[in-house]
């Protein structure tokens, strides 16, 4: 690339912005910017949203006659950003200004800068395609996505190797973590400041079992009563939500004369319905999105934002070895780009479902990808990468180090798989993984060991590794991959275009000397089953869920499985959180008895044998020839072998479950702090519906019940202690601060005295608060807690600690019953004080 220092070149540029982007507040930094490339290699910049850091600098860095690549974490901000940067250098899209992403490509010889995804761009660097260019621009870069580290991380491993041959890096973002980028990039951060719009923020608390429909609804009124909406932009975690608030809203407007259009705005949607929301309007439109919009999209009119707060993601589970996809807050910096977005072209509005109390304990970062999800496929691309430069995978350090742990046991996993050799260098198959256009690591593996995978099975891949959102309840794989099959309507863009793509590489890519299927279902299920054991699910005694290892349980009734004894379970929906989790919602593969246990003769029998007097169970194994029992004996569970060790810990649920249906045993966990604990948690289930708790169902205590006694054979060993830890387990440990905070167990009274909270079942009996009468004197009025969500009644006690009266009024019971119950205690009492008028009272 050229490189010019004099001022005649600063004024050059200048002059030369075109008049669509010198409306940008960042042209007005242009000059800045331009001398900060000249000085150094890359560069770190960070500005507030709106201020056309997406598209005003690939101009300026093209100004030089370089070759730029834009990388976008979302397809449609890629897309929308080309077209707007062609426009306003009034040529089409595919000249000067292009992109290329999965399934879409406009780009021409003379194309100089291009709009990817970072997907797309990972594709074409592990092809070589990366030297095609001079500069490589991170954009939106805090959102860590572990893609965005991994080419981070090897370009600039290529950079210090080969400085004269790897292109430059520039990495964008409105929020970043400047310090750690400074010392991984060797530049200061160059922080452009623009005042941009006011944004006036406003909290909307969400009312006692509100649905999320009807928050956004009260939220588009006041919008509307304020007449500030000409477009509205609504955050919500995922399409099935989308649709709920839609359907409200619909309903809600009616025919109205000042009806708002409503569009939905969602990965994967149709091409033709994004479209609409890109073009100019006066009238006012409300948008339901995901976070898609969150970034690098400049819709027009947006006036206001309504922040539901929630996003939907997938984290994987390490222990379990199964990827479970999240319904859980957003971090502030979430917060702050979608608040932004009602301040790029106007002065808005932002209304947040939440209140500002949440708001502080809402983390401030977002986390980065690669601590949260599976880096096996993260590690065997940058095996292949490293490759591409001559070096070892060992000398490109993460910018964020996943847990040593988790490295290391992906690393043996790679290699039992044949995908990574023990020096850390990618394998032949490992190639072949990755020149199949999946993103899932197994599913690509799969397909690449088979000669001939059937239309079914590429179905399935298709399904599991384009969509991320099925629908409200749990599908049978095979049915929606049988449809995919059979050309019907309805099926997500992305999912079709997924199928049509792996079609097209079966149809030419050989496989010499590999297995092949035959088209019958029990093949494909059969594949899934080799391709992911950890996906595997057995029905529990009820029938009415299915159980994965370490009790993670999936309430899926066995009539929906064709009454199978297993299935194999995918795109996980959690509905808690902690050590024991309750899945409400799967994409499952029935798997049949024979297909299970093909192949499997067992001989020996092993089971648990109650021990009365020594409160303990104990193994019991017999020994099996055909029919014939040939030996029986105990054996202690620490003695067993352990194959019979696994077995007789899968029992224990079930025989403490027989136990207890004979005997009543819950003294010896349910002590009164584990009472009060669980009926503080079943208020905040009733009166907080927006974050989504357990609500304390049959099925709930069920799955607190297994967890509780698994793996125990010891009746000492079920105590309070226990049963407490998993109780907040399955709340979320995460929220035990807020509930201990929302639903206190003491108040400081003015008169210096503590007032103690006593909660019941609320279907018991209302919450009290606790003290003497004398210990209230100052205190009128109603009590509220739970910010202001649940009334709470007075239980007012005389100095020998018995009730005198309860009342929801303080006020009131001092004004009509106070008097007479003055008299009372005046004369069983007479060395306490009892004022005439306590509402004033202050104790000297």
């Amino acid at each position: 690339m050229e490189t010019c220092s004099d001022k005649s070149y600063l004024c050059r540029v200048q002059e030369s912005i075109p008049k669509l982007l010198e409306t940008l507040p960042l042209a007005r930094h242009a000059s800045e910017i331009s001398v900060r490339i000249e000085s150094q290699r890359n560069l770190l910049l960070t500005a507030p949203t709106g201020t056309g850091k997406s598209s005003f600098l690939p101009w300026l860095l093209h100004n030089n006659s370089a070759r730029i690549a834009v990388l976008q974490p979302r397809r449609i901000a890629a897309l929308s950003l080309a077209n707007f940067l062609a426009r306003a250098l009034k040529q089409e899209t595919g000249a000067t200004v292009g992109y290329n992403f999965r399934f879409d490509s406009k780009q021409s010889a003379s194309t100089r800068i291009l709009f990817q995804t970072y997907g797309s761009f990972l594709q074409q660097c592990l092809r070589g395609g990366a030297k095609n260019f001079d500069w490589i621009i991170f954009d939106e870069f805090h959102e860590r996505r572990t893609e965005m580290d991994l080419l981070l991380s090897w370009l600039l491993t290529w950079q210090s190797i080969a400085p004269s041959e790897a292109p430059h890096i520039a990495v964008l973002s409105a929020e970043l973590n400047r310090q750690s980028l400074e010392s991984l990039m060797g530049v200061t951060c160059l922080r452009i400041e623009s005042p941009g719009f006011p944004v006036q923020v406003l909290h909307q608390d969400p009312k006692p079992s509100e649905r999320i429909d009807a928050q956004v609804l009260r939220a588009i009124r006041t919008l509307q009563g304020n007449q500030v909406w000409n477009t509205t932009l609504v955050f919500l975690p995922g399409k099935s939500e989308i649709q709920n608030c839609y359907n409200t809203l619909d309903e809600a407007f009616g025919k109205a004369h000042d009806r708002p259009e409503l569009l939905r705005l969602f990965g994967g949607q149709e091409i033709v319905e994004q479209t609409q929301i890109f073009a100019d309007t006066q009238s006012p439109r409300i948008i339901f999105t995901t976070n898609i919009a969150e970034t690098s999209l400049t819709i027009p009119q947006v006036s206001a934002v309504i922040d539901s707060g929630l996003e939907r993601s997938t984290d994987y589970d390490h222990a379990r070895k199964i990827p479970v996809l999240r319904l859980g807050r957003i971090a502030m910096q979430n917060a702050v780009q979608r608040t932004g977005r009602a301040g790029r072209t106007r002065a808005g509005a932002c209304i947040r479902l939440w209140s500002e109390r949440d708001e502080q304990v809402l983390p401030r970062e977002i986390i980065p990808e690669i601590l949260r999800s599976k880096i096996h496929s993260a590690m065997l691309v940058r095996a292949a990468l490293a490759q591409k430069i001559n070096t070892n995978a060992k000398n490109i350090a993460w910018p964020t180090p996943p847990l040593a742990q988790v490295e290391t046991q992906a690393q043996q996993e790679l290699l039992e798989l044949d995908l990574l050799e023990s020096s850390g260098t990618i394998t032949a198959l490992g190639l072949q993984v990755l020149d199949i256009p999946m993103q899932t690591l197994e599913l690509a593996r799969m397909l690449a060991l088979h000669q001939a995978p059937p239309q079914l099975l590429l179905a399935c891949c298709a399904w599991l590794d384009g969509s991320q959102d099925f629908a409200k309840d749990s599908i049978n794989l095979l049915s929606i991959a049988q449809d995919l099959v059979d050309g019907s309507r309805g099926v997500p863009r992305e999912v079709a275009l997924q199928f049509k793509r792996l079609q097209e590489w079966a149809t030419r890519k050989q496989h010499n000397g590999s297995r092949s299927y035959s088209q019958s279902n029990a093949d494909v299920v059969s594949a899934l089953l080799e391709a992911f054991p950890a996906a595997l699910a057995t029905v529990s005694e009820s029938g009415k869920a299915y159980r994965l290892s370490d009790s993670l349980s999936i309430i899926l009734d066995a009539s929906k499985t064709g009454k199978s004894s297993a299935i194999l379970a995918f795109q996980l929906l959690r509905s808690g959180s902690g050590n024991v989790q309750q899945i409400s919602r799967c994409v499952f593969v029935p798997v049949s008895e024979a297909l299970l246990h093909k192949g499997v003769q067992a001989q020996e029998h092993w089971q648990l044998l109650w021990r009365s007097g020594q409160e303990r169970f104990t193994g019991l194994c017999i020994k099996m020839l055909g029919d014939l029992e040939v030996e029986r004996k105990d054996v202690a569970p620490q003695d067993a072998p352990p194959h019979a060790r696994k077995i007789l810990l899968e029992q224990t649920t079930q025989a403490w479950a027989e136990k207890m249906g004979r005997e009543d045993l819950s003294h010896l966990w349910l002590s009164d702090s584990v009472k009060t604990l669980l009926a503080k948690m079943k208020w905040a289930a009733k009166h907080f519906p927006e974050f989504e708790l357990p609500t304390w169902t049959a099925e709930d205590f069920e799955l607190i019940q297994d967890e509780f006694t698994a793996g125990i054979f010891l009746q000492r060993d079920l105590n309070d202690s226990r049963f407490r830890k998993i109780v907040e387990d399955y709340f979320g440990t995460h929220m035990l601060n807020w509930l201990h905070r929302t639903l206190p167990d003491t108040l400081l009274l003015p008169s210096g005295r503590i007032a103690h909270y006593s909660y019941s079942e609320p279907e018991a009996g209302p919450i009290e608060i606790s003290a003497r009468v004398a210990d209230f004197f100052g205190v009128q009025g109603k009590h509220t807690i739970a910010e202001g969500r649940i009334e709470v009644r007075y239980d007012l006690l005389a100095p020998n600690r018995r009730t005198v009266q309860k009342t929801w009024d303080l006020t009131g019971f001092w004004q009509n019953t106070y008097p007479e119950v003055r008299k009372e205690l005046r004369g069983r009492y007479p060395r306490h004080p009892w004022p005439e008028d306590p509402m004033h009272f202050e104790k000297v």
